[in-house]
C-alpha cells in the first residue's frame, strides 16, 4: 500500500511537470523554402513565423519569448494573427508587451485572424487603440494590405490577407466553415498580386490553401489551427478550432497546390481548447532559397 501511495505522489507530479512544459516550452522548428522566382538577394532570407498567441505570456514582460526570438537573428517577423484573445477579454496587452520586450530590433509584420476580426467589429475603440498602440511599438499591421521587402536592389511583396468574420462565423466571434471564401471574394479584399514579382501573403486561415494558390501567391504563411492541439505519433492533429477532426492543414510545410507553398504555425497560446499536448509552443524559422532554373 505504502509504494503504491510512493508511486502515486512520485506519478502526481512527473505529470503536472510534463503537461506544463507541453503549454510553456516553447519549440523552434526550421524550414527551407524553395522559390523559383526569389531574387538571388533574399538567397538565404530568414523570416520568423508565429501565430496565435492569444495573450499568452512568456516569462515576466514577454522576455522568454523574445529571447527564443532574438537567438533565431531573423531578418524580419511575420506574425500570422490572433495575438490577442477576445474570449478571454485580453485586448493585446501580451503582444504589445512583446513588442516592446524586441525593441524594434526586427521588421514586424502582422496579418489579421478572426480574434483581431472579432475585436473589430466588438469595440472599434478599442481596436482602434490596440493598432495604434502596436505601430507606436513597431508592428506594421498589414490588413488586406502589402508592403514591399527590400533587400539590396531586389525587393519582393508581403500581402496581408483578412477574410471577413462571416468566413469564421456569422457572428464573426467563433470559428467554423463559414461562407465560402473564393478568388473573386479574394480579390475584392485584397486585391490582385503583382506580376513577376515573388509574393509572400499572410493569411490566417490556411483552409483557403487552395484559394491562396490559385491567387497566385508564391508563399502563404498561416496558423489558426493550434497545430491540432493535440498531436498523436504518426497522424498529426486531432482538433481544429472549428470543430474539424484531424484537419487537413495542422501544421509545417505544405506544397500540395500548384507552385505554392504553405506553411502553418502550431501557435503559441491556447484558447477556446486550454491544453496542448505533444504539441509545444512554436516558432518557425522559414530560411527562403532561391530554386536554380
Amino acid at each position: 500500500m505504502r509504494s503504491r501511495s510512493l508511486l502515486i505522489g512520485i506519478l502526481i507530479p512527473v505529470v503536472i511537470l510534463f503537461l506544463h512544459t507541453q503549454d510553456t516550452w516553447i519549440q523552434v522548428a526550421q524550414y527551407e523554402v524553395l522559390l523559383p522566382v526569389l531574387p538571388a538577394s533574399f538567397d538565404g532570407f530568414r523570416i520568423l513565423h508565429m501565430s496565435d498567441l492569444h495573450g499568452k505570456m512568456f516569462g515576466k514582460d514577454q522576455k522568454t519569448l523574445a529571447s527564443v526570438i532574438q537567438a533565431q537573428q531573423p531578418d524580419l517577423i511575420v506574425c500570422s494573427g490572433d495575438m490577442l484573445d477576445v474570449s478571454e477579454r485580453e485586448e493585446g496587452a501580451a503582444f504589445l508587451a512583446l513588442l516592446r520586450a524586441l525593441d524594434q530590433r526586427y521588421p514586424v509584420y502582422y496579418g489579421m485572424g478572426n480574434h483581431e476580426q472579432t475585436l473589430s467589429l466588438l469595440d472599434t475603440e478599442v481596436f482602434a487603440a490596440f493598432c495604434e498602440n502596436a505601430q507606436q511599438a513597431g508592428a506594421i499591421l498589414l490588413n488586406n494590405e502589402t508592403a514591399s521587402i527590400e533587400r539590396q536592389s531586389d525587393s519582393i511583396t508581403l500581402y496581408g490577407a483578412n477574410t471577413m468574420g462571416s468566413h469564421y462565423a456569422e457572428d464573426g466571434s467563433v470559428c467554423w466553415l463559414g461562407d465560402n471564401y473564393d478568388l473573386p471574394t479574394m480579390g475584392e479584399l485584397l486585391g490582385h498580386r503583382q506580376e513577376n514579382r515573388t509574393s509572400i501573403l499572410i493569411a490566417h486561415d490556411p483552409k483557403w490553401y487552395p484559394v491562396y494558390a490559385q491567387w497566385g501567391a508564391d508563399l502563404v504563411l498561416a496558423g489558426h489551427i493550434h497545430g491540432g492541439v493535440i498531436r498523436l505519433p504518426f497522424i498529426g492533429g486531432l482538433l481544429s478550432p472549428d470543430r474539424t477532426w484531424f484537419p487537413q492543414y495542422d501544421a509545417g510545410v505544405y506544397r500540395s497546390v500548384g507552385l505554392t507553398a504553405m506553411h502553418v504555425s502550431r501557435g503559441l497560446g491556447d484558447s477556446m481548447i486550454p491544453i496542448r499536448l505533444f504539441n509545444r509552443p512554436d516558432v518557425s524559422v522559414i530560411v527562403l532559397r532561391r530554386q536554380s532554373r
